[in-house]
C-alpha cells in the first residue's frame, strides 16, 4: 500500500484519531490509561505509519478531540521515538492557530496547520493539491 502512495507521489497523510486510527470514539473524554487506549489502535496503522514514515511520507493526526496529550502519549507508546516525535497533532485543544489562506471547514485548517509545521521542520516538497491524502472514517471527531 505504501509503495502505491509513493508511486502516486503522495507525501502527506492526515489521519483522524477517533474511529479511524483507533476502533472506538473517545468523545474527547478518555479517562482510562494510555495503555488501554493504545490497545484500541487498529493494526493497519501500527504497520502503515512506520513504513510510510520511512518512505518519506509525512504524517499528521487531525482530530476534533481536545485530548491531544493522550494522543501524543499513545503515539509515543505505540511507535519508535523517531517516528512518534515527527507526527504533529492538531486537535481542538487551543494549542495552535491557522492563519493561512486555506479552507477552514471541517479538519482542513487542522491539516493545513500540520502541513505547514512539517514543511518548516522537515523540508520536503509538499504538493498541497493532489499530493496529500486524508484518512477519516469519522465525520464527527
Amino acid at each position: 500500500a505504501v509503495g502505491k502512495l509513493v508511486d502516486l507521489k503522495i507525501n502527506f497523510l492526515a489521519i483522524d484519531f477517533d474511529q479511524t486510527m483507533i476502533d472506538i470514539h473517545t468523545g474527547g473524554r478518555w479517562k482510562e490509561s494510555v495503555s488501554s487506549l493504545t490497545a484500541h489502535l487498529r493494526p493497519l496503522f501500527l504497520h502503515l505509519i512506520p513504513i510510510a514514515s520511512s518512505s518519506n511520507i509525512r504524517i499528521a493526526i487531525v482530530t476534533f478531540s481536545p485530548q491531544t496529550k493522550h494522543i501524543r502519549e499513545v503515539l509515543e507508546y505505540a511507535f519508535p521515538p523517531d517516528v512518534a516525535e515527527r507526527i504533529p497533532i492538531r486537535g481542538n485543544d487551543g494549542s495552535w492557530t491557522y492563519v493561512g489562506n486555506g479552507m477552514k471547514m471541517g479538519k482542513q485548517e487542522h491539516m493545513a496547520s500540520a502541513a505547514e509545521e512539517l514543511m518548516a521542520k522537515q523540508p520536503l516538497m509538499m504538493m498541497m493539491s493532489g499530493g496529500g491524502g486524508k484518512e477519516d472514517d469519522d465525520d464527527g471527531g
